[in-house]
């Protein structure tokens, strides 16, 4: 049987469309591993060390320095590994524990491939840079994705989105200290103040316009019939009229290299 140019093309695309879609799918996870250690073990000393070192205070990250430590990142990436959340773990532990790892896995991805002036340029035509599978979790291959999308979101505080960073220039800043259990309420109330008035949104009573952030998660910010207007005024500094006129601004996926600190 004979198949023509064209249906080949036709399969060969619809394989491609297949596999973007499957992609494009983060992995879900449960968290019932009571196999594994019991106690919460996690110990962010040497995060701390980096984070202190090789990121400012306004989340802007020296990579060329940061690439001279990279064994040291992995060793806190490897304690991550042996570490993953248990079902017993408190909402805060597992938070914790995921920001972070979503946080120091990406760094670890981009001095991989540095220098770099996008995250994105790590991907190729057909793939995405967050849906690479190269972090171990339980003995299983996932992605910064999986992690985000599969793991954070699902747990269904909206704060998150201010606490995980994409080393990207429009991306909320990266902390340049851990989040910790004890105190993760305060910290992300701060990291919401801290995205909300910053650059990357720029607010007044009658106007405002946004990171797209607010446009690509807007249904993770309206919760329990509260609107996105209502969310921002939580925490902005300038009060959000009801009917205010939204815009939204161009995302930048410009690495948030140090070097490019000078455009905040």
């Amino acid at each position: 049987m004979k198949i023509s140019l064209y249906s080949l093309a036709t399969i060969f695309s619809m394989g491609i469309l297949y596999n973007i879609i499957a992609q494009n799918t983060p992995q879900t996870f449960s968290f019932d591993n009571n196999n594994l250690k019991k106690n919460y073990q996690v110990n962010y000393s040497n995060w701390s060390t980096l984070l202190q070192k090789h990121v400012d205070e306004k989340g802007f990250v020296d990579y060329k320095s940061f690439v001279n430590d990279k064994d040291k990142l992995l060793k806190f990436t490897h304690h991550l590994e042996n570490n993953i959340p248990q079902k017993h773990w408190s909402d805060n532990q597992k938070k914790a524990y995921l920001i972070n790892a979503y946080n120091a896995y990406t760094i670890q991805l981009v001095i991989e491939h540095y220098p770099v002036k996008s995250i994105k340029d790590i991907g190729g035509v057909f793939s995405n840079v967050f849906k690479k599978d190269f972090i171990n979790f339980n003995g299983e291959m996932i992605a910064l994705d999986d992690i985000e999308k599969g793991m954070l979101f699902p747990m269904g505080d909206p704060r998150i989105h201010f606490a995980v960073n994409c080393a990207s220039f429009s991306c909320p800043k990266l902390n340049n200290a851990p989040y910790y259990p004890e105190n993760l309420d305060q910290q992300l109330n701060q990291a919401a103040r801290d995205f909300i008035n910053s650059k990357r949104n720029m607010l007044s009573p009658n106007k405002a316009k946004l990171s797209k952030i607010f446009k690509w998660y807007k249904s993770d910010f309206e919760q329990e019939n509260q609107t996105l207007i209502d969310f921002i005024n939580l925490y902005s500094e300038t009060t959000l009229q009801d009917d205010i006129s939204i815009e939204y601004l161009d995302y930048n996926w410009e690495l948030n290299a140090i070097e490019n600190a000078n455009k905040s």
